[in-house]
């Protein structure tokens, strides 16, 4: 198992999309913060990888403390998860993937403490760019750099966890 040697400095997020329902969406956490430019926006559930802890063990955990039901972490922990590595903002961003479908979507309850609750948005929004003033800061600059990685693993350079 490999460790982050700059956890300070690392993330580890996720991207869940609900697959089998009339279209493809992708599960939004909305963001509890004291930053009001960021509080109530919409984010990639993940957040900073531990000292010790592997990108793996980091987003695990992180689902743990989002997510109540332990359904989410259960799934991931379960899975060989596609990760991609990328620069983004000055962090480095290990941006995993995860397909649920609507009936284990719809069970899904966000922690209080760590969130204002889950929303699913349709994914060709997301990605067409027209949820973009909901989102975190951060959070488009993560996405455009899933959407490189996509155009890296067409081109085999993609890598899981």
């Amino acid at each position: 198992m490999s460790r982050d040697p700059d956890a300070r400095d690392a993330v580890a997020k996720i991207r869940i999309e609900v697959v089998g329902g009339a279209e493809r969406e992708v599960l939004l956490s909305r963001k509890r913060s004291d930053d009001p430019r960021s509080h109530g926006r919409l984010e990639l559930p993940g957040g900073h990888v531990d000292p010790g802890e592997s990108p793996r063990e980091a987003m695990i955990r992180e689902l743990r403390e989002e997510e109540t039901t332990g359904r989410l972490a259960a799934l991931a922990e379960a899975e060989l998860l596609p990760v991609v590595t990328r620069r983004v903002d000055g962090a480095l961003h290990h941006l995993f993937r995860l397909e649920i479908d609507p009936v284990v979507a719809a069970a899904l309850r966000a922690d209080p403490g760590e969130s204002q609750g889950f929303v699913r948005v349709p994914a060709r929004e997301l990605d067409a760019r027209a949820l973009d003033e909901q989102l975190t800061f951060r959070t488009r600059g993560i996405l455009d750099a899933l959407e490189d990685a996509g155009e890296d693993a067409a081109a085999g350079g993609d890598d899981t966890a």
